[in-house]
């Protein structure tokens, strides 16, 4: 909504491809340098990270001058998709090191599970969040939402090394990731998911843009 309001519709191509070349290279800089890590660690430290981040931008929205105004509403929904392809991709890699597939079939759907509610109050929270704070406000809530749960990990460790799993080791090998996708795109299936996947997300941020063309259109003053 705060960037609709400020940068246009129009702006949203640009932020696509922002957010395509953003979300890249993060992917490969964890790539990178997670394994070096404790998967718990890097948990908390993104969680608590994102808090952070968002309490900055938050608090940028307040600075006048032109620049920032125009450029803070990038920032802000730049967060969102590295928020997802980082922290809740790492949240599921972490899930992964402490149960065997046995384990996993009996468990994630329950973890599963819980997120899809936290869907569901987040979208029912939402507009009562909006009506009440104001809807730059709300960043203060996903800030605490991401403090939470970077201070949840530190006693789910606690109770994870009781059950005698260790947590030290990393997630990944040593090899490099532009090594590793080469000897991917060299297996066929992986090949044809891709060029199946493509295609798919096209058109997906094609109904996106023309969702907030047309609601943009519909309500021009909301």
């Amino acid at each position: 909504a705060l960037f609709i309001k400020s940068a246009g519709v129009d702006s949203l191509p640009l932020m696509y491809v922002i957010n395509g070349l953003l979300m890249a290279a993060f992917a490969a800089l964890y790539a990178r340098f997670v394994p070096h890590f404790s998967t718990h660690r890097v948990l908390a430290g993104l969680a608590l990270g994102f808090g952070g981040l968002v309490l900055f931008l938050r608090a940028l929205l307040t600075v006048e001058g032109p620049a920032f105004q125009a450029a803070v509403p990038y920032a802000i929904w730049s967060a969102a998709p590295l928020y997802h392809i980082l922290l809740l991709m790492h949240f599921w890699t972490f899930c992964n090191q402490l149960f065997d597939p046995r384990e996993a079939r009996r468990i994630f759907p329950l973890v599963g599970g819980a997120g899809l509610g936290g869907m569901i109050a987040g979208s029912l929270l939402t507009p009562l969040l909006v009506s009440a704070m104001g809807s730059t406000n709300v960043l203060l809530v996903w800030a605490g939402c991401s403090f939470l749960a970077g201070g949840l990990v530190s006693p789910a460790v606690k109770s994870i090394r009781k059950s005698g799993v260790s947590m030290e080791r990393g997630i990944a090998t040593e090899t490099a990731f532009f090594t590793e996708v080469g000897e991917l795109w060299r297996i066929p299936l992986l090949r044809l998911l891709i060029f199946i996947a493509f295609p798919m997300w096209v058109v997906a941020w094609l109904i996106d843009f023309q969702f907030f063309q047309t609601l943009d259109a519909v309500y021009p003053d909301q």
